[in-house]
C-alpha cells in the first residue's frame, strides 16, 4: 500500500510543474530492500529514528550507514535526479529536550569528539545536512564544525563511498542452486508469501523432496509508468518476476554464473539477476531461461565485525581520497593503516562492495602509494607518508584524512590492512 500512496504523492508533486524536494520518513523499520523500492519515487527518506544528542543514538547509525553504503544507496536514481538516504538532523549548539517545541533550551550533550564524528560520519555516506539546533543563538563552535569546507565537500561531490571494515568470518549454512531444463525440474518447488520474520516485505520459499526448505527476500522486478506532463519514465514493483536476496542488510542475490549453476553476488541490474516465478511453482532465470533447483546445503561465509574502529572511504572530484578513521571505544585508540591496502581494497577491486574483508585481498598489492596528507578537524599538514597513515582517536573521537596519492614503486610485501 505504502507504494501506491508514495507514488500518487509523486504524480501531484510532477503535475505541479515545480522544484519541489519530496521526502519521505520510514525511520526505524527502513533497509536497504525497502529503500530499493522506492527510492526511485523521491529525493530522500530517512532510514533512522529521531536521532538526539546522546551516544548510543549515534552508534546505532554507524551500522546503519555501512548497510545502505553497502547496497549502492548513496546518490541511487532518484525523483528527477537521484535519491539520498537520511540519518536525520544533526543535534548540535542549542536544543530543547524530546517533545519540547519551544525550550527551556541546553547545549548538546555530544562532546566535541562527538559532534565530529557525527558530521564527518554524515558527510561520508552524504545524508542531507540538516542543523537541529537554535539558529538564533548558534555558538563559535557550532558555526565552525557546520562550515569545516573538507567535510561539505564530501558531502556535496565525493563518490564510491563505503566503510571498510576489520571483521572475522564466520560459516552459515546456504544453499547450493543448480540450474536444469524446466520441463525436467520436479524436486524443487517455490512460491511467493508475505514476510514471517520481515513485516510485509515479501519472501520467495522452496521446499525440496529430500532438503529442509527455506526462504529468502523477494524484490519485484520494476514496471514502468510515464508521467506524460514531465515526459519522463518512473518506476514501480512488479509481482511475479524479481530478484532473490540472500541477505538483507548486506545485500546479496542469487545470480546465474553459469548455464548450470548459480552463485550469490552483490545485487544490481543484471538481466542475470532476474527470476520469473512460473504458474507450476518453477523459479525460472529471465537470462537462460533455465530453472533454478537446491542441490544441497551448502556453506558460505558471513563476516561479524570484531574492532571498535571503523574506517571509511571516498573519492574526491579532483583526485583525492577521503579517510575516515572513527574509535566507538570508551577509551583512546591507536589506529595505523596500510596506505596501499585501504586504496586498493576501496577503489581498485569490487570485492569491497560485497561486504569483503580487504586484509584478505591486500597481503600482496603490487603497487605502492605516497600521498600528501592533511588532517581536516585539526587542519594539520601532515606531509608525504608511503606506508602506513597513523592517529590517536579520543574516545567515541575520529580523524579526517585528505590525500593527494600517486604510486611509487612496486614492492612484493605483506601488510594487515590496519591494526588497532
Amino acid at each position: 500500500m505504502y507504494d501506491v500512496v508514495i507514488f500518487s504523492t509523486l504524480q501531484a508533486i510532477v503535475a505541479t510543474g515545480r522544484p519541489i524536494l519530496y521526502s519521505i520518513s520510514p525511520g526505524v523499520k527502513a533497509n536497504p530492500h525497502m529503500a530499493r523500492l522506492v527510492s526511485g519515487f523521491v529525493n530522500m527518506y530517512r532510514i533512522t529514528g529521531d536521532d538526539w544528542d546522546r551516544w548510543d543514538h549515534l552508534q546505532s547509525h554507524f551500522d546503519v550507514a555501512r548497510d545502505f553504503a553497502a547496497a549502492g544507496l548513496i546518490g541511487a536514481p532518484g525523483l528527477l535526479g537521484l535519491s539520498w538516504p537520511d540519518m536525520d538532523m544533526l543535534p548540535f549548539g542549542f536544543l530543547t529536550d524530546p517533545g519540547a517545541n519551544h525550550g527551556p533550551y541546553r547545549f548538546s550533550k555530544l562532546t566535541l569528539e562527538e559532534q565530529k564524528s557525527q558530521l564527518t560520519l554524515w558527510a561520508m555516506v552524504r545524508s542531507p545536512l540538516f542543523f537541529g539546533g537554535d539558529m538564533i543563538n548558534v555558538d563559535e563552535q557550532t558555526i565552525d564544525l557546520l562550515t569545516n569546507e573538507v567535510v561539505l565537500d564530501i558531502n556535496g561531490n565525493s563518490y564510491l563511498n563505503m566503510e571498510v571494515r576489520n571483521s572475522k568470518i564466520e560459516y552459515d549454512h546456504m544453499p547450493s542452486i543448480g540450474l536444469h531444463d524446466c520441463e525436467n525440474v520436479t524436486i524443487t518447488q517455490w512460491m511467493l508469501r508475505n514476510g514471517s520474520q520481515s513485516g510485509n516485505i515479501p519472501e520467495i520459499c522452496w521446499t525440496h523432496e529430500e532438503l529442509v526448505g527455506g526462504c529468502f527476500l523477494w524484490e519485484p522486478s520494476v514496471s514502468t509508468y510515464t508521467v506524460e506532463q514531465e515526459n519522463i519514465t518512473l518506476y514501480g514493483p512488479g509481482v511475479n518476476s524479481g530478484k532473490v536476496i540472500v541477505h538483507e542488510n548486506w545485500p546479496s542475490c542469487l545470480d546465474v554464473q553459469t548455464k548450470s549453476l548459480s552463485t550469490y553476488s552483490l545485487c544490481s541490474a543484471k538481466m542475470s539477476q532476474i527470476w520469473h516465478l512460473k504458474p507450476d511453482r518453477k523459479l525460472m532465470s529471465s537470462e537462460t531461461k533455465l530453472c533454478a533447483v537446491v542441490n544441497e546445503l551448502g556453506k558460505t561465509r558471513k563476516r561479524t565485525a570484531v574492532s571498535n574502529t571503523r574506517v571509511w572511504m571516498a573519492r574526491g572530484i579532483r583526485g583525492d581520497y577521503y579517510i575516515a578513521l572513527f574509535n566507538l571505544a570508551e577509551e583512546y585508540n591507536n589506529v595505523s593503516l596500510s596506505i596501499t591496502g585501504i586504496i586498493q581494497a576501496g577503489f581498485q577491486r569490487s570485492d569491497i562492495s560485497k561486504g569483503s574483508t580487504p586484509s584478505e585481498y591486500w597481503d600482496t598489492p603490487s603497487i605502492s602509494y605516497q600521498c600528501e596528507a592533511k588532517e581536516a578537524w585539526s587542519k594539520q599538514e601532515i606531509g608525504t607518508i608511503k606506508d602506513r597513515l597513523n592517529a590517536t582517536l579520543a574516545p567515541h573521537g575520529c580523524a579526517l584524512f585528505s590525500l593527494q596519492c600517486s604510486f611509487y614503486s612496486y614492492p612484493y610485501y605483506q601488510s594487515s590492512l590496519f591494526s588497532a
